[in-house]
């Protein structure tokens, strides 16, 4: 069955739940062989924890490739951004311009008051 983009956000609740899974797996295991128990059973007990995390990395593994190819299908069909308008200031009109020359408005020169 085919990922759809609907299922993007199943796959990401999924893949946190294996993620925590694979955590309390990895912290049995440092528990198991940081306790120095060297008895047949915690051998075992080890053993199966190990082929057990090697499983669910195996199926995260999966599901980050499956979340990766539906985020590039979903980036390549999303529309194309929309420029933003220019302002003013990046592209003035011919008005504004000619308003911050000197001799126009409030800008006027008055060279009688440098004497």
């Amino acid at each position: 069955m085919p990922d759809t983009a609907s299922s993007l956000a199943r796959l990401e609740q999924e893949e946190r739940a294996v993620s925590q899974r694979r955590r309390r797996l990895h912290e049995r295991i440092d528990f198991i062989r940081g306790s120095g128990v060297h008895d047949p059973d915690g051998a075992e007990r080890l053993a199966k924890l190990e082929l057990e995390e090697k499983e669910v990395s195996r199926h995260r593994s999966e599901l980050h490739g499956r979340i990766d190819a539906l985020r590039g299908q979903a980036s390549a069909a999303a529309p194309a951004p929309v420029a933003p308008k220019e302002t003013l200031l990046e592209r003035p009109s011919r008005a504004y311009v000619a308003a911050m020359q000197i001799g126009f408005g409030s800008l006027t020169r008055d060279d009688s008051q440098l004497t």
